[in-house]
């Protein structure tokens, strides 16, 4: 499995060192797919006893809708990509970021809104939404809270441009490491230094997706 991920540039560190995750899996079955699709014209569905295992209906194949109403991955990754060349923001800064926060997902498998509440004192005080996972908190006055919930570009467009602004500070201020330093900036708004001040597990997840790039994997 180790030889396997670093043949096609996955995820292969941490926790997830040699173990199949959700992309791995994803990824071996959409290329056997592809394989006995043109070499046989079989069916993808099939479950012969001389086929490959079977793939259930729930594992998403790269150019595939995903479960939930999930765009797929290709679909994402083109548009962050498109996106990040029209504003000036560097591809994999976006890219980074939105694997970071929600593994490229707008929707829960029951189809409601990948979300994450924030609590103090036991209450729930905010919560962050969608592929970018937007605090409704932060940025209630700025955008269309319900829109970032329910429409996933205009959640990445409203991510890379609280993005840009960070990028931007990052530049502004002479940060040692701009890519960290704009993920500081953007997971806390206020403290775009964070990477190099604090021992925060959220940067140094930022800093390995940033430098293994698993959405190559999806690239269109």
């Amino acid at each position: 499995m180790n030889r396997y991920k670093e043949e096609h540039g996955l995820w292969n560190f941490g926790e997830y060192a040699g173990k199949v995750g959700e992309t791995t899996w994803n990824h071996m079955f959409s290329l056997k797919i592809e394989k006995r699709d043109v070499q046989q014209g079989a069916s993808t569905t099939g479950g012969q006893a001389n086929n490959p295992a079977p793939v259930s209906s729930t594992v998403t194949v790269a150019g595939s809708a995903r479960e939930g109403g999930n765009p797929s991955y290709t679909e994402i990754v083109d548009y962050i990509k498109l996106r990040c060349a029209a504003i000036g923001l560097p591809e994999d800064i976006g890219l980074a970021i939105a694997w970071t926060e929600s593994s490229m997902t707008q929707f829960n498998k029951d189809g409601n809104t990948k979300n994450n509440k924030n609590y103090i004192n036991g209450i729930v005080d905010s919560t962050d939404w969608g592929i970018m996972q937007i605090n409704d908190k932060s940025w209630r006055t700025v955008y269309d809270i319900d829109k970032i919930k329910t429409d996933w570009k205009y959640n990445v467009d409203c991510g890379l441009n609280i993005a840009l602004d960070k990028y931007r500070e990052a530049i502004r201020l002479g940060e040692e490491n701009i890519a960290r330093a704009t993920y500081s900036g953007y997971n806390t708004w206020r403290k775009i230094d964070r990477y190099r001040t604090e021992n925060d597990p959220r940067d140094a997840r930022f800093w390995e997706i940033y430098q293994n790039k698993p959405w190559n994997a999806y690239v269109g």
